[in-house]
């Protein structure tokens, strides 16, 4: 007697209650690797075997939610092949270059290439990298606010204008005294003029936040070693100061 032919799509298809399960998984596992990832970012500042660890973590974590993704979407597809075969191709589809500059993303960050503050050329674009988002580099130039694709990226090449020894550009938030009338944008504006740790191709930029006599400062370090120096000069002029988060 003949058996039955059963074919693959149905011999590995799953239910909506396991992909559920599998969304909670891959979400659940990459919040653990985050929280891994931000407490050894800091420990390695101690050297030694903890930024050996910390750069395997990284490097961990960045492949971590691309995987993630592409267990979530294959899991998707086998709740019912044909079906949401087709949604994830025509998704594809719409969204490719989205995709592919996500991925080209991944890679560059992967090489340890790219790193907030670095200054970085792109065709005729210059200026300091402000955030590193999934799609898109934010690249603070003298004209503004730049939008760069990561494909662009690839597309172009960019030239590194400063090495890792660089500080980058640093948010910190510095409170006065709350009867103290003197403190201002322009009054701390001065006094960084005071400081030799800054890197005066980037203008210092000085705002007002919701907290009364509380400003947000955004300098570039010569160096990466000057952060506390920087935060201990400022303590040495009466004011309270923190990094931002």
């Amino acid at each position: 007697m003949e058996e039955p032919h059963v074919h693959w799509s149905e011999t590995f298809a799953i239910s909506w209650s396991q992909f559920l399960f599998i969304v909670l998984l891959v979400f659940g596992v990459y919040w653990v690797l985050r929280i891994a990832n931000n407490i050894f970012e800091k420990a390695s500042l101690l050297g030694g075997w903890k930024e050996k660890v910390h750069n395997v973590l990284h490097k961990v974590f960045i492949l971590a939610e691309p995987l993630g993704i592409l267990i979530i979407i294959a899991s998707f597809i086998l709740i019912n092949a044909i079906v949401h075969g087709i949604v994830a191709l025509v998704l594809l589809l719409i969204s490719y270059s989205l995709i592919k500059s996500y991925f080209s993303g991944r890679v560059l960050q992967l090489n340890d290439e790219l790193f907030l503050g670095q200054k970085i050329k792109v065709n005729q674009s210059e200026g300091f990298i402000q955030d590193i988002g999934r799609a898109n580099l934010t690249l603070q130039t003298k004209q503004g606010i730049e939008y760069l694709s990561y494909v662009q990226l690839f597309d172009h090449g960019y030239t590194q204008l400063q090495g890792e020894k660089i500080g980058g550009l640093q948010a910190l938030l510095i409170e006065g005294d709350a009867n103290e009338p003197d403190l201002s944008i322009q009054s701390i504006q001065d006094k960084l003029w005071e400081s030799p740790y800054l890197d005066w191709s980037f203008d210092p930029e000085v705002s007002i936040t919701n907290i009364k006599n509380q400003f947000e400062v955004r300098v570039l370090l010569r160096e990466k070693t000057h952060i506390e120096d920087f935060r201990n000069l400022i303590n040495e002029w009466g004011y309270a100061c923190r990094l931002k988060n």
